[in-house]
């Protein structure tokens, strides 16, 4: 692994396989050298998947953050470990929010400029003198700013009121996620809804619920998984297709964490119980 003050870089060589990617300090950014594949990972506890080719970079993760990954086919990827102090200076020096990096957790991405400046700053860093060590410290900063830039060019948001998060803008949210509970649930998605940048809206729901957009979310797959269960004839596996979750095996290992007791199990003791959601 080579290394600078805010930026390390790690040529990596990836199977056809499913494997976790622990928890670091650092933010990890990944861009595809070769090969080409589809990439599956788990967002809001349920696995997406998304073409990867080379020149895109795979969503990024955040600090202290654990990833559970999969790939279709062999690719060599260039790891760009962020350092999150550093990254943090740099968008308080350009009046950038941090927060702004969140629509790129949930997505590849691709960014040109981005990638040409990791693969100048890799191989600059591989001469391992003091003019490249020089150099590649002067491009951390350029390297955080496109990533900033980037991030806030995608948020998909119309500017925040100015107020916290009503009752009214609660139930809304709440209602057009029952709707759409099948599919998959975005951050990114939740801020267009209330017309709020990703951060104000994390913040606003934290502030009105106390929990995070992840959280709010599965609490109301999960809601509606136990009202299913106790209401309607549907299998295992028809419940966790109509809540969002991955399969009757996400379902049933995300429900008795949450329930301390199996689906199957909560539907024979609970079958008949007052409805949960209307």
């Amino acid at each position: 692994m080579l290394v600078s003050a805010a930026l390390a870089f790690e040529d990596l060589r990836l199977p056809a396989a499913e494997f976790s990617d622990p928890a670091a300090p650092e933010y990890r950014l990944c861009l595809v050298l070769q090969g080409e594949a589809e990439l599956f990972w788990q967002q809001d506890d349920r696995w997406v998947s998304a073409r990867l080719r080379p020149g895109m970079f795979a969503p990024l993760t955040p600090p202290h953050t654990a990833a559970q990954l999969r790939l279709s086919a062999h690719q060599r990827h260039l790891m760009v470990t962020v350092d999150a102090a550093s990254l943090s200076a740099v968008a308080a020096q350009c009046e950038r929010e941090v927060s702004a990096l969140d629509v790129l957790c949930e997505r590849p991405f691709r960014n040109p400029f981005l990638a040409r400046l990791c693969a100048e700053a890799y191989a600059v860093a591989q001469r391992g003198d003091a003019l490249g060590h020089y150099f590649q410290t002067a491009l951390a900063p350029v390297v955080i700013g496109s990533l900033l830039r980037h991030g806030a060019q995608n948020v998909p948001s119309r500017p925040a009121s100015g107020r916290a998060l009503s009752a009214t803008a609660l139930q809304g949210l709440r209602d057009a996620c029952l709707a759409n509970l099948e599919g998959p649930i975005t951050v990114a998605t939740l801020a267009l809804w209330s017309g709020l940048s990703v951060g104000e809206f994390s913040r606003r729901l934290r502030a009105r619920t106390g929990e995070t957009p992840h959280q709010f979310v599965l609490g109301l797959r999960l809601h509606r998984a136990a009202d299913l269960l106790q209401h309607s004839p549907q299998s295992l596996a028809e419940v966790a297709s109509r809540c969002g979750f991955f399969d009757q095996a996400h379902l049933t290992q995300v429900f008795t964490r949450r329930y301390g007791s199996t689906p199957a199990r909560y539907r024979r003791e609970r079958q008949g119980s007052p409805r949960l959601l209307s």
